[in-house]
């Protein structure tokens, strides 16, 4: 993501003028070499949140897979939910067999309902407290049901939002999420994607 300050560098056409003109008084005001300069650029934070509920039980082991490549490429924090959320970003950066039997153990009730602003209300005030902010990417995978009421979904992806964090939907299935939660929310959603194969995942840079 680029970021106001700049950097110099050798790798671009811009000239910094300035600079040039300042390191040209060495040499009598002789322009000897060019100082250029480009955007500086930093990595955004990134969270993923894993729905792991009842009705994603059949995708949640893919959705695993993908959030652990985010862990251990991008050094994104992940998180499992359904009633409760549990952050995982250790137990995915280990190299063993037994992650999966670990993840369960550690979210207990895994295949249960799903409580979208619940979960979303506790990675906020517990999770990231007032770390989030406007460099920040949240990519949320779930089909979108909810046994909150939607308007306390609607108020808990707006709390994300007000942070200045772009908020990610990516789901299973090809159709966006149309329960009585993701309608009441699409406002706030950054952007949707169907997740459903390796390949899917090229569209990932274009989600905006």
């Amino acid at each position: 993501k680029l970021i106001r300050k700049w950097i110099h560098t050798h790798q671009t056409q811009r000239i910094d003028i300035p600079s040039t003109i300042r390191q040209s008084l060495s040499t009598g005001g002789e322009l000897l070499r060019l100082k250029r300069k480009q955007r500086d650029q930093i990595m955004p934070r990134i969270y993923v949140l894993v729905d792991v509920s009842k009705s994603m039980e059949a995708h949640a082991p893919f959705f695993l897979r993908i959030s652990r490549a985010f862990s251990q490429v991008l050094n994104a924090r992940v998180f499992v939910f359904h009633t409760r959320i549990s952050e995982i970003t250790q137990l995915l950066n280990r190299n063993s067999g037994r992650v999966q039997e670990k993840i369960n153990a550690v979210t207990f009730g895994f295949g249960g309902g799903t409580k979208i602003a619940t979960n979303m209300e506790t990675f906020l005030k517990v999770h990231v407290g007032r770390a989030l902010g406007s460099r920040d990417l949240v990519y949320v995978l779930s089909d979108g049901y909810d046994t909150d009421p939607p308007e306390e979904t609607e108020r808990a992806i707006k709390a994300v939002r007000q942070r200045g964090a772009k908020l990610f939907w990516l789901h299973p299935n090809k159709e966006v999420p149309s329960s009585q939660a993701m309608q009441r929310s699409r406002h706030l959603i950054s952007g949707f994607m169907a997740v459903n194969t390796l390949q899917s995942l090229d569209n990932l840079v274009n989600l905006n």
